[in-house]
């Protein structure tokens, strides 16, 4: 039949010494088109970075399509007037930011003010990670490694995992290296690890399998990373997902390259991966090490490059953070024509409250809405605080009394003692006065649990630390006191 009369010849895709003689030999229609000189060091780096960072078209396609597309630009800079017109020669340069275009990798040379903001990087994220020096240090040593071009090609930017409680600055980090290497906290790919517990779970990352809906879709993950190949990819709790899809780990650290449900190859070598938990949060370093161990596979953990330990955040650390929460509000507030001031007192109060809820930062714009903003919006939206007004928050008057806010006098800057509340309809009064009174009867509640609960602790201690005192021991060694052993019987009755 037919089908045997024919012969199949299998072309495979060139390599990168055939595509570079390839654009060599195209080299002479393109400088005849766009009236430009293309030297061969532009060439060179046509062939390597499209090699190196465009993976959806094979050799020789990719190359010519990026040297096309950078004559293109150059074209177009000489007709804007960026560029002298007697300077009409292809860089390499040029073909580096259409590479920055397509992926958002930035494969140019390190420039003089670049330096200077990668030198004082770390100064840059302080700002936002307050009382973690250590794990600061060690993310933006990675992404310097990365810049001066020092990084195995193989591997991930940088993989790396924060061990911590709850609210000590995990994800606030990675935000934070997200907003400088993109100038937006926003470009961070996060996938909460408790979503994927069970194992047929895995499909949502790498895709669904062939006749499934969504299968033209692709992976959560994978089509994420092969859009945007320049990313931080943050796995938030990592020990609530099933081990299968820990598995997943192993070729995306070692290798930097995952395979998803279409056979396409998305490569994970211009990435930096975190992976968080609150496995062995707390214990010494040593200890830490061997609960990890006990929780996840060897072969993971050794192929992460750190494993950082977010230290618990003391008063100091957390009112500096709440100083930058309250800086946020003031700016919102602001915007509305109004002042809000708020002392030292006012933050330190705050700051005590969030420390001795144990619930790390993220308690801070709870306590917020609950003794600023819920006032704020009340004076606002009644109109007893207008634009060109000026709002003083003052600390509680004890442990479960909220803050307490004061309109200043626009004449004579004195702060008007009245109560909000007064200046209300009648029946908003009489709503409040019922608010009110409910607020107080669970504060006494509050107050008195506290004071049973400290109470009770000074009786545990007093009961912990007495020793009792002991003047002999019995006949198996035991101490006994004196009182309790029986005399003797008189001589006559024996």
């Amino acid at each position: 039949d037919l089908i045997r009369c024919i012969q199949p010849i299998y072309i495979e895709e060139a390599t990168t010494a055939d595509a570079l003689n390839i654009v060599m030999g195209v080299k002479d229609v393109y400088e005849k088109f766009y009236n430009i000189t293309i030297p061969e060091e532009p060439l060179k780096a046509v062939v390597a970075l499209s090699g190196r960072y465009i993976k959806q078209k094979p050799f020789p396609e990719k190359a010519i399509d990026l040297l096309d597309e950078a004559c293109s630009y150059l074209v177009m800079q000489l007709t804007a007037g960026k560029i002298p017109n007697n300077e009409r020669v292809l860089k390499t340069e040029h073909v580096s930011h259409i590479i920055f275009i397509w992926t958002g990798i930035p494969t140019d040379k390190v420039e003089v003010e670049d330096k200077k903001r990668l030198i004082n990087m770390e100064e840059f994220i302080a700002k936002r990670v307050i009382g973690q020096p250590e794990a600061v240090e060690v993310v933006c040593n990675a992404v310097k490694i990365s810049r001066a071009g020092l990084q195995d090609p193989n591997r991930p930017i940088g993989s790396y995992m924060f061990v911590g409680t709850t609210g000590v600055g995990k994800t606030e980090l990675a935000k934070a290296l997200a907003e400088f290497v993109f100038d937006d906290d926003t470009a961070l790919l996060r996938i909460d690890m408790s979503e994927y517990m069970e194992r047929q779970s895995i499909s949502r990352l790498l895709g669904p399998p062939p006749g499934s809906p969504g299968y033209e879709e692709g992976g959560l993950l994978t089509e994420a990373v092969r859009r945007k190949p320049y990313q931080v990819v943050l796995f938030d709790e990592i020990e609530k997902a099933n081990i299968e899809i820990l598995n997943l780990f192993l070729q995306i650290l070692d290798e930097g390259r995952l395979t998803d449900t279409k056979g396409i190859t998305v490569d994970f070598r211009n990435t930096i991966v975190i992976l968080t938990s609150n496995l062995g949060a707390g214990l010494p370093g040593y200890k830490m090490m061997d609960f990890l161990k006990q929780k996840l596979k060897p072969e993971i953990l050794a192929r992460i490059d750190d494993i950082v330990p977010f230290n618990d955040l003391g008063m100091n650390s957390l009112s500096q953070i709440v100083a930058l929460h309250l800086n946020k509000l003031v700016r919102l507030v602001a915007a509305q024509g109004i002042t809000l001031e708020l002392p030292d007192s006012a933050i330190l109060w705050l700051a005590e409250k969030v420390y001795s809820a144990k619930n790390g930062v993220r308690e801070i714009r709870t306590l917020m809405k609950k003794h600023l903003q819920s006032t704020l919006s009340e004076m606002i939206l009644h109109e007893y605080i207008t634009a060109g007004d000026t709002v003083v928050a003052y600390e509680g008057e004890s442990h479960t009394k909220p803050m307490r806010l004061y309109k200043m006098d626009k004449e004579t800057g004195e702060l008007i003692d009245e109560d909000f509340k007064a200046t209300l309809p009648s029946f908003m009064q009489e709503q409040a006065e019922e608010e009110y009174v409910y607020e107080e009867a669970a504060a006494e509640e509050e107050q008195e649990y506290y004071e049973e609960g400290a109470e009770a602790t000074e009786g545990e201690e007093e009961e912990v630390y007495l020793e009792p005192e002991f003047d002999d021991v019995d006949e198996n060694g035991n101490p006994v006191d004196e009182e309790f052993i029986p005399s003797p019987p008189p001589e006559e009755e024996k």
